[in-house]
């Protein structure tokens, strides 16, 4: 009887309370081993090679996710990279690398499906609001995080202020904060007229962070260049599911 392979994945940062859920995520599916658990004192690039690993999460802290990015990619592995606080030009740097050397590199702000899906939705309302003549529309985001979130705005406000700027909307105003006892909060205000909509959404628990990582590390597998976000992983499996068609139906 022939057993399926599974794809070997290494965890930067296995030590933390993200690494931990990540480990735990692995070792609990079927199609994926846990290839070696790295961390704070370890070499990366010797524990990636020796580990014959074919993809890397990185669940360090802000400022060294684009320094464990190249690492990874010179170590011929495709690389998920979920450290927060990567700056445009090392985004540019991170694309280049996987570019030139055909391997899968998806950085995630931020690995909850239910922020992918605030996103979409706030694309969406913004797209039918524009024609509608409601004048002009403004936008605004209000984040909070725990207290040990060291960026400030998020990754993710950040990112989900650029999609809807790419969109049309103008400039975007953010608003941090960081509270005791909070985990991770964002909401989106879109104000014409007499009218405000606000989207919400709130997390309680790292756990609602596993869902995502495993499309994560699923999804890089499939690429051979550079991606941001988990816009296009989660667009593809809905568009498997026929998800799609029910969310945007034709008229």
């Amino acid at each position: 009887m022939s057993t399926q392979a599974k794809t070997r994945v290494a965890v930067i940062g296995a030590q933390g309370r993200m690494g931990q859920l990540a480990c735990a995520c692995i070792e609990q599916t079927a199609d994926l081993e846990l290839a070696t658990r790295i961390v704070r004192e370890d070499d990366i690039g010797t524990c990636l090679r020796e580990s014959s690993c074919e993809v890397a999460l990185d669940l360090t802290r802000a400022g060294l996710g684009a320094s464990h990015g190249r690492v990874i990619l010179e170590s011929g592995v495709r690389a998920v990279i979920g450290t927060s606080g990567l700056q445009p030009n090392e985004l540019r740097d991170l694309k280049a690398q996987a570019e030139e050397g055909q391997l899968g590199c998806l950085v995630v702000p931020n690995f909850s499906l239910g922020i992918t899906i605030q996103q979409l939705c706030s694309r969406l309302a913004l797209g039918f609001l524009q024609p509608q003549g409601c004048g002009d529309v403004q936008v605004s985001l209000e984040e909070q995080h725990h207290l040990e979130k060291i960026d400030s705005p998020s990754s993710t406000s950040l990112r989900t202020a650029a999609l809807l700027e790419a969109d049309g909307a103008p400039a975007i105003s953010i608003r941090s904060e960081r509270l005791e006892g909070v985990l991770a909060n964002q909401t989106v205000a879109f104000k014409w007229g007499a009218e405000t909509l606000r989207l919400s959404h709130q997390i309680s628990s790292r756990e609602a962070f596993g869902p995502g990582i495993l499309l994560a590390l699923n999804h890089v597998q499939t690429l051979n260049g550079f991606e941001l976000g988990l816009d296009s992983a989660f667009g593809a499996r809905m568009s498997e599911e026929g998800a799609w068609g029910r969310f945007c139906p034709a008229p």
